[in-house]
């Protein structure tokens, strides 16, 4: 999960730091993992998954040490890319893996507010569909497209928690746009 470090790793402000190195690690990440021929197993992704753990396994820890309050918007969007709950685990591996007496209760934190947002191991399923937009007169095509992304963005934000308060914002905005 680290192969970014040799790419990013410099001596600064007295320190030896690999900034970037997660997303870093993502393009050798996956020379690896083609190297290997893994791609899934008994149908589970392991590509994507391995993947997602090496692009954002210092999440956690980023997400706790925040000097402004992570939104629970951050934490869905987050679990479109991967596990949270693998990602925790992960993540407190790799801090205890580091030798010294580091702080890892940003594990359980962060473990913990994913739970209570129900999005440990998935992000929410969209609660507007094609369908409920072809009741409102919309026709499938890219603009359908458009304003299920939009209302699903502000799922994801919180704004929109029923069906009906998706229907409205569908509404708005079809009714906004030409």
């Amino acid at each position: 999960h680290d192969l970014g470090k040799p790419a990013t790793t410099a001596f600064s402000d007295g320190r030896i730091r690999s900034m970037g190195h997660e997303e870093g690690g993502v393009l050798p990440s996956t020379a690896l993992l083609d190297r290997l021929n893994v791609h899934t197993l008994d149908g589970y992704d392991v590509r994507g998954t391995v993947l997602g753990l090496v692009a954002h396994h210092l999440k956690p820890s980023a997400f706790f040490k925040s000097a402004k309050p992570v939104g629970d918007g951050a934490f869905r969007r987050l679990a479109l890319k991967v596990d949270l709950e693998l990602l925790a685990r992960f993540a407190r591996a790799d801090c205890h893996g580091r030798g010294g007496d580091f702080d890892c209760s940003a594990m359980d934190w962060f473990l913990e507010r994913a739970r209570a947002l129900g999005v440990e191991h998935a992000a929410p399923k969209p609660i507007v569909l094609g369908r409920h937009l072809m009741g409102l007169g919309v026709q499938p095509g890219p603009r359908m497209g458009e304003i299920l992304r939009a209302i699903y963005e502000q799922q994801l934000d919180g704004t929109i928690r029923t069906l009906g308060e998706g229907l409205e914002a569908a509404n708005a905005i079809i009714s906004s746009t030409p």
